[in-house]
Order: C-alpha cells, then sequence, then structure tokens
C-alpha cells in the first residue's frame, strides 16, 4: 500500500513537471490569439456528432453562462452513463432524455455542474437527418426529451426532423449530396426550394437577426491550450 502511494506521488509530480514544462514551451513559441470582442454575456456552444454530446455536456456544466446550444446529431447529457449499452444506446438506440435531466439534476445539487433551471432561459436548436446512419433520430429525441424536462420553452427549441439528411452538418453552397454519411461530414440539403444554411440557423435561432457575412476568414496559429489535468 506505501509502494503505491509512493509511486502514485511520483507520477503526480512527473505530471507537474511535464505540464510546467510544456506550458513554459507552448508560451514561447505559440501565437497569441488576437482580441476577438467577444462579449461574454452572449456565449453559445454547437457541434456535429461528438462535437454534438461535447456541446451537451459543457451546456450542463455551464448553463449559467450560456445562451443558446446548437446540437446535430447528438444525444443527451451523461448518456452513456445513465443508458444500459452505453455509448451504442447513445447512438443507435432509445435513451432516455429523462434519465439524462435526472443526472444533470443530481449532479447541480452537489455543485458538479451549474444549476439546472438555468437551462429553461436558452435558445436550442436540434437537428437530425432522417438518412443519418450514425446517430439515429431516436438519439436526437431523447436530447429534445431533455431539453423539454429542463423547461425550455417550445418558442425557444428548434427540431429540425424531417429532412433526408445524412450524418453532417448542413451548407448552404457546400457539400455532398444531401443523404451522404461520409466526410467531410459537410452535406447540402434544400428545405424547401433553397439549401439551407446551417450554420446561419443555428446563429440566428440564437441571437435573432444577424449581420452580414464575411468576406473572409481569419487565420490563426495554434492557441494556447492547456492539456494538464483540472477543471475544463
Amino acid at each position: 500500500m506505501r509502494f503505491n502511494r509512493a509511486v502514485r506521488s511520483s507520477l503526480s509530480v512527473l505530471l507537474s513537471l511535464t505540464c510546467l514544462s510544456l506550458a513554459t514551451a507552448a508560451a514561447a513559441t505559440a501565437d497569441k490569439l488576437p482580441n476577438l470582442h467577444a462579449d461574454p454575456a452572449r456565449v453559445s456552444v454547437s457541434g456535429l456528432s461528438s462535437g454534438a454530446f461535447m456541446a451537451v455536456q459543457y451546456d450542463v456544466a455551464f448553463s449559467a453562462s450560456v445562451i443558446g446550444i446548437g446540437v446535430v446529431a447528438g444525444g443527451p447529457y451523461n448518456c452513456a452513463w445513465v443508458n444500459p449499452g452505453g455509448i451504442t444506446t447513445c447512438m443507435q438506440g432509445t435513451p432516455s432524455g429523462l434519465a439524462s435531466y435526472g443526472s444533470a439534476s443530481s449532479f447541480a445539487t452537489i455543485g458538479m455542474v451549474d444549476p439546472v433551471a438555468r437551462i429553461a432561459a436558452q435558445k436550442v436548436y436540434l437537428f437530425s437527418g432522417t438518412k443519418d446512419t450514425v446517430v439515429k433520430q431516436s438519439a436526437m429525441n431523447a436530447v429534445r426529451d431533455f431539453y423539454v424536462a429542463a423547461g425550455v420553452p417550445a418558442a425557444q427549441l428548434s427540431y429540425i426532423n424531417n429532412t433526408t439528411a445524412g450524418h453532417a452538418f448542413i451548407s448552404g453552397n457546400f457539400g455532398n449530396d444531401c443523404s451522404t454519411n461520409a466526410t467531410p461530414y459537410v452535406n447540402e440539403c434544400k428545405l424547401g426550394t433553397t439549401l439551407y444554411d446551417q450554420p446561419g440557423a443555428i446563429l440566428a435561432h440564437i441571437y435573432g437577426k444577424l449581420s452580414a457575412k464575411s468576406a473572409t476568414l481569419s487565420r490563426h496559429g495554434p492557441a494556447r491550450l492547456s492539456i494538464c489535468p483540472g477543471k475544463l
């Protein structure tokens, strides 16, 4: 027992020294991001697939500082932990959104995540294509059930689930055929007679009327990210 404790202590010191060394090297070589003038009171989070699962996790953990979320082909909070069958159920089965809400409520009670009451104030955008073979629509139905259980009003929750889209973000000017489930996981789909601009739809749902799109993209070098253990 003493030997195990000594080994763990040594590993902890080694990891701390490694993190310090890497952080020092990163600070010396990484480009510093410019001031982007982001408003910390208007933060939202969105993602596709594993990014959508991540977005839900972040949204629940920090709901007091998030005003909205876009979930494209993901699953409900803490899904693999509360559903028999784990990640297979969360992607291909019928997970329980209510079980996920119960999990979030329990974590909030002990202060592990922000109070779940804050979720009800958010704008929530959900999307699931009828031809998605990677994350079935039943998983996204559970995400909807989670946010309904959290008290998000119908007027603040948009769920697009009647498009023949595969597993992808939907672009208005680039991508595979609508029903494709393949790289680069960007598809073109029509809603009605026009190509659907999903990024624009997510942002407009969360923020309202948008400014005109920029004609150019900004490029930056590697950001200064920590790989050391700690709070997300």
